[in-house]
């Protein structure tokens, strides 16, 4: 026995540097020419021994090919076992082996050395700034309760990058960091891995209630259909619905906004950065004139003296026509919401701000924000629809 066990210790080995996964009684058997019976056992004498352990009564199907005739043999359930070599184990072989001296990336030596394919692995948030910086090489989504990487670029040069899908957590003193698979990230190339290790936090501790990362690892981990509630992803779906509301080329000109995303870093340079990407949707280089004036001609009888100032006879202003605009539907509060927006993109472009990092939650704000623009840009479609019926009776 003692030998058999040594040879079913060294296949179970060998079939983790390839597989990265624990190995059925079934295939150990028919690799060994062995009974299963006898592997079962083997199992148990080395779990008792600590070299690994064992996930016992695990039903499988075992099918068989006749090769007199095309058809499969019905597939008939066979009870085994699954042996995991123990990590201490996995390490010493991977540093008793040629392995070490491969020069294997990080994340993909951790799995020769025996972490699991799905282990969580953390990170700042700041990993994604190269990324969310450089969108004409990667695509990147990017929301609340996280999103995904990968390459736009369709050859093997040293920028292809396979999708990686992440997640984001909160840690107890509010911040928000960045989760990955060890899998996902042990599929990146050598020097991305490296990126990603220099950014990776050894000892996270984390918020003790935290919706998005329950939702997230529901949907990611559990298959079920969760909806996030992303306040941005709201925002443009509603931007989406104003425009189709209207004739014409709608109301907004930019239905999107590629660099928009939310703050990846907890300081004011990155909020008020995001405003500005943010203003670029809603504010007046991205409102249409002709719409605006078509609307309150429409609706509100404006004749063409209406459209200039009665001081100075200057025609009124993108966003004056739309500030008058909502005053007559009865949803004022729109205006001002964009106005503060555009204070924080006036910070972001103009000032010089400190980049040291405060104690105010940045993404929070900005979510808020984000929620407040939803709710009045709903509010402003509603009174247009409602506007709309009452000409058509």
């Amino acid at each position: 026995m003692g030998d058999l066990k040594q040879r079913v210790m060294d296949y179970s080995i060998k079939h983790w540097h390839e597989q990265f996964t624990g190995i059925s009684g079934l295939d150990v058997a028919e690799r060994l020419n062995v009974s299963h019976e006898i592997v079962l056992r083997a199992f148990d004498e080395l779990e008792r021994e600590g070299k690994g352990f064992t996930r016992r009564d695990v039903t499988l199907y075992h099918l068989s090919m006749s090769f007199d005739g095309p058809k499969l043999g019905e597939a008939k359930p066979v009870v085994t076992h699954i042996f995991f070599p123990a990590q201490e184990v996995l390490a010493e072989s991977f540093y008793s082996s040629t392995l070490c001296r491969s020069n294997i990336p990080e994340y993909k030596a951790r799995l020769h050395k025996g972490d699991s394919q799905v282990r969580r692995v953390y990170f700042s948030s700041e990993v994604l700034t190269r990324y969310l910086e450089h969108i004409e090489i990667f695509e990147v989504e990017d929301s609340v309760t996280g999103g995904y990487i990968c390459s736009k670029q369709e050859d093997q040069d040293s920028t292809n990058f396979p999708l990686l899908q992440f997640g984001k957590r909160y840690l107890s003193d509010g911040t928000v960091v960045v989760t990955a698979i060890l899998w996902d990230l042990s599929e990146l190339p050598e020097k991305e891995q490296a990126y990603w290790r220099s950014y990776e936090l050894e000892d996270p501790c984390f918020a003790t209630q935290d919706t998005d990362f329950t939702i997230y690892y529901r949907r990611s981990f559990e298959a079920e259909f969760l909806d996030d509630n992303d306040p941005l992803q709201n925002v443009l779906t509603e931007i989406g619905k104003i425009n189709g509301l209207l004739e014409s080329d709608g109301l907004f000109a930019a239905k999107n906004n590629p660099y928009l995303s939310y703050p990846y870093v907890n300081t004011y340079k990155a909020f008020s950065d995001s405003c500005s990407e943010l203003y670029k949707l809603v504010g007046p280089d991205s409102l249409q004139e002709r719409t605006l004036r078509d609307l309150l001609t429409a609706y509100f009888n404006y004749q063409q003296q209406n459209f200039s100032h009665p001081e100075t006879g200057r025609p009124l202003g993108k966003m004056d026509l739309f500030k008058r605009l909502c005053v007559n539907l009865g949803c004022g509060k729109l205006p001002p919401i964009i106005e503060r927006i555009r204070e924080h993109r006036i910070s972001a472009d103009h000032c010089v701000i400190s980049p040291k990092r405060e104690n105010k939650d940045y993404l929070a704000e900005f979510r808020i924000l984000l929620q407040e623009l939803y709710e009045g840009l709903c509010e402003f479609r509603t009174r247009v629809e409602r506007r709309m019926e009452i000409t058509d009776e």
